[in-house]
């Protein structure tokens, strides 16, 4: 039936235009995937924007309760955190370290 739809004869020229075929149905699919999540984003700022004209003080209420935190991201644990930062204090003294020494 799809085959009648594409116009296509052989069986190898089948496989290789259904493929193709495929991944045009994948790209488009995944085209109105982002086209949908670039509206709904646009849609949210809009409201906001309009929340925070008309009513700040339950704009900020809103933005304190909503779920700040992503659902497909998980937040770090505590030892992780402690790694990430101590990793960066451990180069700004040392670039504290060498602008002492520089600056004598």
């Amino acid at each position: 039936m799809l085959c009648q739809t594409l116009k296509i004869s052989s069986s190898s020229d089948r496989n290789k235009q259904l493929k193709a075929h495929l991944e045009d149905l994948k790209q488009k699919v995944a085209l109105l995937g982002h086209r949908m999540r670039r509206y709904n984003a646009r849609v949210r700022r809009y409201k906001q924007n309009l929340q925070f004209q008309d009513d700040q003080q339950r704009f900020y209420r809103n933005l304190i309760n909503s779920d700040q935190v992503s659902p497909d991201k998980k937040a770090a644990n505590q030892k992780q955190m402690h790694e990430y930062w101590s990793s960066i204090w451990n180069i700004w003294s040392k670039f504290q370290v060498i602008t002492l020494i520089l600056s004598k």
